[in-house]
C-alpha cells in the first residue's frame, strides 16, 4: 500500500549508500590521515561580512549553467586574498621596512605547504612524488626519469596537433602574449628566490657541499655574476620590449590595480618562493624538495619558446630555462645530488627516523611548486579550460557526495531562500540535474568556499555553516554526525591568505637582544636596530672624519701571533657580510650587485667566471674549499673536532665573540648600509691578503694558495664597489668608516 512516505525510499536508500560508503573511511580511523609533512598552523576567528541578497529573483536552474567566467575574475581582483599578498610580496621585496610580518609570513608558508600537500591526493603517478614511499637515489631518478619521459610525449603530442592545423594553446595573437607575459611577471621577477636565503654561515660545516650546490643553483640564476645573463633581468627586458614603462617588482606600485595583475594563483606561487628559503634551517628540505621540482621543464616553457617567435617576440628567456634546466649536468641534475647528499647526512648523522621525517619535508617543498605552477590561462582560453575536467580531492569528493545525495531529497524545500552563494541561490546550486556536472560541482565548492558569512576558511568551529548543523542550528539534525566531520574537514583544510597576513602575533617583537641573538643564529632574519649593534663600538664621527680612496687604504696592523679564540670566530662568521645583497632576485639586477655575486662566488669556493655555466662540475671540482671551509681547517688544527663544534653556533658558545654575532645582524640590512658593508668586508679582504703574506704560515699549504686565489677576485670586486659608491658621498663616507671600524676589531685577533 502506497503511504505519504513510501515515494521518499529510492532517495533515502541513495542517501543511506552514499552516508554507508562514507562512514568506512570517516568513522572507523582519522580522516585522510597525512602522508607528508604539514606544520602546524594556529587558527583565529575573523571579522563578520554581510550576507550578500539578490537584487531581483531567479528562476531554478535544471541544467548545469557555464558560470559568468569574468564575474569570477572580478571577484578574485577584488577579494581579500590579494589584495594582502601582493602587499606581502612588496613587504618581502623590502624586509629592512617590515621585519614585524615575518612570523605572519611563516605561518602562511606553513599554510600553503598545508594546501599543496592536501592537493597531492589527485596527481598522477608519473609526478606524485608520495610515491617515492622511502627515500633512495635510484627510486628518485626513476621518478624523474619517469616526468621527463611524460613531459616529452606531451611535448611530441602538441607539436603533432599544431602540424595537424591545431591552434596555439598559451595565447592567440602577439596581445594576448604580452597579456600573459605581464601577468605571469610576479613570478619571473623572483627567479632564484627559493634559494635566496641558503647560503647562512651558521648551517653545519658537514651540510657544506649541499648548500653549495643550492647556491651553484642560485648563482647561475644570477648570471654568475653577468647583469647579460641574469635572469630577472633577462625577464625585465622582455615586458619592457613591448610594453615600455612596466613596474619592477620592487615598486610598491606593482601589485596596483590600475596593471590589472589579478591571477591570485601566479601572486601565490611568487610569495612562495619569496619564503620557503627565508628561514634555511627550519625549512631547508622544504626548500630542497620545492628546487628540485622547479627546476624540471614544464610545458608552458617548452610552449612559450614556440609560440612567442610565432608573434614576433624574442623567446630567449624561455630557451634559457628549457637548456640550463637540463637533468645531464644542470639545475635539474644538481638539484637530484643535493637531495641526495642531504639524505645521506641525515641517514649518517641523525638515523633513519629523522632521515624519513626529512624526506616527507623534502616531499611537502616538491608539492608546494607543483601546487602553484604560477601561470595563467589566456581570456582566448578560457572557454577551453572550463571544458576540462576539474579533479577533486578525496574529501571535496565527500562533500560532493553528501550535497547530491541531499538534493535529490530536498527539491522545493529551499524554493523560498533569498540567500546567495556566490552567483546562484540555494536553490540552484542544489539541483540534481545541474550537480551531476563536474565543472558545476567545482564552482559549488569555490563559490562557497569563498563566501566569507557562512565559511571561515581553516576555521570550522568560527564557520556559520558549521554552527547552523550543530545544536540550535537551523539545519541540526540534517546532517548526520559522519557528514558533520567530512564538513569542518573539508573547511579546516582551506586556507585563508588574508586572516593569517592579518593575525595580531604579525606584531609580536622579541624580548631581548639576547634572544635576537639566539634567532639570527638559528638562520631566522632577525632586524635588531643597528644603533644597538653599533653603539659599543669606536664609531668616528661623521664631521672629523675623511674619506679615503680604495687604493689607499690603510694597510692594518697585525703580528705573526694569530689568536685562534679570537680570529676563528671572526673568520667563520664573516663570511656573512655581502650574502644578503643577493637574497631578492630583483635587487641583483644591477652591475653592482652583480660585482657582489663575483665577489661571493669567489669566497665560496667557486670557480672563476667562464664563459658558459659550471653546472654540475661544480660539485665534482676538488681545491674548492672557501673560506668556511679554511675556517674548517683552522678549527681542526686547533684540535676541534666537527663532532664537538658543528657550526659557528658551537664555535661561539665555545668563544664567544660579539663583533661576529653583531655582524650576522648587519648583514641583514644590505639596503640600509650597502656602504658599510662593503667597507667592512674590505678590511676582512685585506685579513685574507695579509694571512697569505704571513710568515711563518698559519694555514696549510693548499689553503694558503686557494685563499690567494679568493683575495685577488674579491679585490678586483671590492675595487670596483668603491669606485661606484663613490657617486654617494654618503654611502662612499660610510664605506670607509666600515672600513676602519672593522680594522680595530680584526686586529684584536693578533698578538
Amino acid at each position: 500500500m502506497n503511504t505519504p512516505l513510501s515515494g521518499m525510499a529510492a532517495p533515502v536508500a541513495v542517501i543511506f549508500l552514499a552516508v554507508a560508503l562514507i562512514l568506512k573511511r570517516y568513522l572507523f580511523k582519522k580522516p585522510i590521515p597525512s602522508k607528508v609533512w604539514f606544520g602546524n598552523l594556529s587558527t583565529s576567528a575573523t571579522e563578520d561580512v554581510t550576507l550578500d541578497l539578490p537584487s531581483s529573483p531567479r528562476k531554478q536552474t535544471t541544467v548545469p549553467p557555464v558560470v559568468n567566467n569574468r564575474v569570477s575574475q572580478d571577484r578574485e581582483a577584488e577579494s581579500e586574498d590579494l589584495v594582502s599578498i601582493k602587499k606581502l610580496y612588496h613587504q618581502l621585496h623590502c624586509l629592512e621596512q617590515y621585519p614585524t610580518v615575518i612570523p605572519s609570513a611563516k605561518r602562511l608558508l606553513l599554510s600553503l605547504l598545508k594546501e599543496t600537500s592536501s592537493q597531492a591526493q589527485t596527481l598522477p603517478v608519473y609526478e606524485n612524488i608520495l610515491s617515492i614511499k622511502q627515500f633512495s637515489r635510484k627510486s628518485l631518478d626513476i621518478f624523474q626519469h619517469r616526468r621527463n619521459d611524460h613531459i616529452g610525449k606531451e611535448w611530441e603530442a602538441y607539436n603533432a596537433r599544431r602540424k595537424a592545423g591545431g591552434r596555439r594553446e598559451l595565447f592567440q595573437d602577439r596581445g594576448e602574449a604580452i597579456w600573459w607575459l605581464k601577468q605571469i611577471s610576479p613570478v619571473k621577477y623572483v627567479d632564484g628566490a627559493w634559494l635566496g636565503h641558503i647560503d647562512k654561515v651558521t648551517t653545519p660545516f658537514a651540510l657544506r657541499r649541499t648548500i653549495k650546490g643550492a647556491w651553484q643553483i642560485l648563482s647561475e640564476e644570477l648570471g654568475d655574476g653577468d647583469l647579460r645573463k641574469n635572469h630577472v633581468n633577462l625577464y625585465h627586458r622582455l615586458p619592457q620590449s613591448v610594453a615600455p614603462g612596466f613596474p619592477t617588482a620592487d615598486m610598491a606600485d606593482f601589485g596596483s590595480q590600475r596593471h590589472e595583475l589579478n591571477s591570485l594563483s601566479v601572486w601565490k606561487s611568487a610569495v612562495a618562493q619569496l619564503l620557503v628559503s627565508l628561514m634555511p634551517h627550519e625549512f631547508l628540505p622544504e626548500t630542497l624538495g620545492f628546487n628540485l621540482h622547479f627546476e624540471g621543464i614544464s610545458m608552458d616553457t617548452l610552449k612559450a619558446v614556440r609560440e612567442l617567435r610565432e608573434v614576433g617576440i624574442d623567446p630567449y628567456y624561455f630557451i634559457l630555462h628549457v637548456s640550463i634546466d637540463n637533468s645531464h649536468s644542470g639545475h635539474s641534475a644538481i638539484a637530484i645530488e643535493i637531495v641526495s647528499e642531504y639524505m645521506g647526512y641525515m641517514l649518517r648523522n641523525h638515523g633513519e627516523s629523522a632521515a624519513q621525517n626529512a624526506w616527507e619535508k623534502i616531499q611537502a617543498g616538491y608539492l608546494l611548486s607543483l601546487g602553484l605552477p604560477g601561470t595563467v590561462t589566456c581570456p582566448s582560453s578560457q572557454q577551453v579550460r572550463l571544458l576540462r575536467q576539474p579533479s577533486f580531492s578525496l574529501v571535496e569528493e565527500d562533500v560532493i557526495s553528501i550535497f547530491k545525495a541531499k538534493s535529490k531529497v530536498v527539491q522545493g524545500l529551499h524554493c523560498c531562500s533569498k540567500v546567495l552563494i556566490g552567483e546562484y541561490r540555494v536553490a540552484e546550486w542544489l539541483d540534481p540535474i545541474a550537480l551531476e556536472s563536474p565543472r558545476w560541482q567545482r564552482n559549488l565548492l569555490d563559490a562557497l568556499g569563498d563566501n566569507r558569512y557562512w565559511i571561515r576558511r581553516g576555521n570550522s568551529s568560527e564557520s556559520r555553516f558549521i554552527r547552523e548543523l550543530e545544536w540550535n542550528g537551523r539545519m541540526f539534525g540534517s546532517f548526520t554526525h559522519a557528514e558533520y566531520k567530512i564538513m569542518k574537514y573539508w573547511i579546516d583544510e582551506m586556507s585563508d591568505i588574508s586572516r593569517i597576513l592579518r593575525d595580531d602575533q604579525a606584531g609580536q617583537k622579541l624580548d631581548s637582544s639576547k634572544l635576537e641573538d639566539e634567532e639570527i643564529l638559528s638562520g631566522h632574519p632577525v632586524f635588531r636596530p643597528v644603533v644597538e649593534i653599533w653603539n659599543h663600538y669606536k664609531y668616528p664621527s661623521l664631521s672629523s672624519f675623511t674619506s679615503f680612496p680604495f687604493q689607499d687604504i690603510p694597510a692594518l696592523q697585525i703580528t705573526s701571533n694569530p689568536i685562534p679564540t679570537n680570529l676563528i670566530p671572526l673568520w667563520l662568521a664573516h663570511p656573512c657580510l655581502l650574502q644578503g645583497f643577493v637574497a631578492v632576485p630583483f635587487r641583483t639586477a644591477s652591475h653592482f650587485a652583480c660585482t657582489v655575486v663575483k665577489i661571493l662566488r669567489a669566497q665560496g669556493g667557486f670557480e672563476a667566471e667562464q664563459e658558459c655555466i659550471a653546472g654540475l662540475s661544480e660539485l665534482q671540482r676538488p681545491d674548492s674549499l672557501g673560506l668556511v671551509g679554511i675556517g674548517m681547517n683552522m678549527l681542526s688544527a686547533q684540535g676541534c673536532s666537527l663532532v664537538a663544534v658543528p657550526s659557528l653556533v658551537e664555535v661561539l658558545q665555545k668563544w664567544p665573540n660579539q663583533f661576529a654575532i653583531d655582524l650576522l645582524h648587519l648583514s641583514h640590512r644590505p639596503v640600509e648600509f650597502r656602504g658599510l658593508l662593503i667597507g667592512v668586508a674590505s678590511a676582512f679582504a685585506k685579513l685574507h691578503e695579509a694571512m697569505v703574506k704571513l710568515e711563518p704560515s698559519y694555514l696549510a699549504p693548499g689553503d694558503r694558495n686557494i685563499l690567494r686565489d679568493i683575495v685577488d677576485r674579491e679585490m678586483d670586486g671590492l675595487k670596483i664597489c668603491w669606485e661606484e659608491l663613490q657617486a654617494d658621498e654618503r654611502l662612499y663616507v660610510e664605506c670607509c668608516k666600515g672600513y676602519l671600524l672593522a680594522a680595530e676589531e680584526i686586529q684584536k685577533c693578533f698578538e
